[in-house]
């Protein structure tokens, strides 16, 4: 199953180092807040995760800023991507171990 991990920030989201460690086929998308610092775009470059930015959607009004809601168009992306499981965290929440990604594939796929 094709996991789909997304999350909001506004700070450099370091925790994705570990998540990409231990999860290297793990899709990333990360939405990000008003201040949220420009070098976050090479950090998320390196970890082959993408960056959702306003002009990724059209809409009517873009949720505002520090918002969670914020988080439903890294939704929509990770959907569009072929995300068949979404794994939401913050940007402050570790994995609880090293296999987690197979630990939510099997509780969401297993009878």
């Amino acid at each position: 199953m094709r996991v789909g991990l997304i999350t909001t920030t506004i700070r450099i989201p370091e925790v994705l180092r570990l998540y990409r460690a231990f999860g290297p086929d793990v899709q990333m998308y990360v939405a990000l807040e008003k201040n949220a610092p420009a070098a976050i775009h090479d950090f998320c470059d390196e970890l082959n995760a993408r960056v959702i930015v306003e002009t990724d959607y059209k809409s009517e009004k873009f949720p505002s800023w520090n918002s969670d809601s914020r988080r439903n168009f890294a939704l929509l992306a990770a959907l569009r991507g072929g995300a068949e499981i979404i794994f939401s965290c913050d940007d402050d929440m570790g994995p609880v171990s090293a296999d987690c990604f197979r630990q939510i594939s099997e509780v969401l796929t297993e009878p």
